[in-house]
């Protein structure tokens, strides 16, 4: 592909030099053959012309790119007032992630115990029936008694808490 590009940018240069060759004769010796020579140069600078026209047409119908010219990929337009949606988790992931705001720290007649209350469960989390029932508690607080599941052990059977 190449060496078609030099031949042809030879044949441009050589046509040039005839055509201004025969532009500089002296006009006093200017007979027949000096005109045929000038015609014969016009002409062959005309033909290659056309020829490079149709390679670069060509050229453009291909897809063919240019390397003399940086020409950057056109960019997506993209709407600035949408913003992207994050992608839901995957039902087994989304399982085992439980929302952190239902962390609650209950006082007991033993001291503070760290659960995860059961109505806020209920109210912000999907597979509450699919929790292990080892982790289920329920303890004695001046309210009442509490139902939950304990942290640690949720932590333990492989579930986390969301970041708020």
């Amino acid at each position: 592909m190449s060496r078609n590009i030099h031949r042809k940018f030879i044949a441009v240069v050589v046509s040039a030099a005839v055509a201004i060759t025969a532009l500089s004769a002296n006009s006093a010796s200017a007979d027949e053959r000096d005109a045929a020579r000038f015609l014969a140069g016009v002409a062959g600078l005309v033909i290659l012309g056309a020829i490079l026209e149709d390679q670069r047409r060509d050229n453009k119908s291909t897809g063919y790119v240019s390397r003399n010219r940086y020409e950057p990929a056109p960019r997506a337009y993209r709407n600035p007032n949408s913003r992207l949606k994050p992608r839901p988790l995957p039902k087994r992931v989304a399982r085992k992630i439980l929302p952190a705001e239902c962390v609650r720290d209950f006082n007991s007649r033993r001291g503070a115990v760290r659960m995860v209350g059961n109505r806020c469960l209920e109210n912000n989390y999907r597979y509450v029936n699919r929790l292990p029932n080892d982790c289920y508690r329920e303890v004695r607080t001046r309210r009442g008694v509490r139902s939950g599941y304990g942290v640690r052990c949720l932590r333990n059977s492989g579930y986390t808490f969301a970041r708020n």
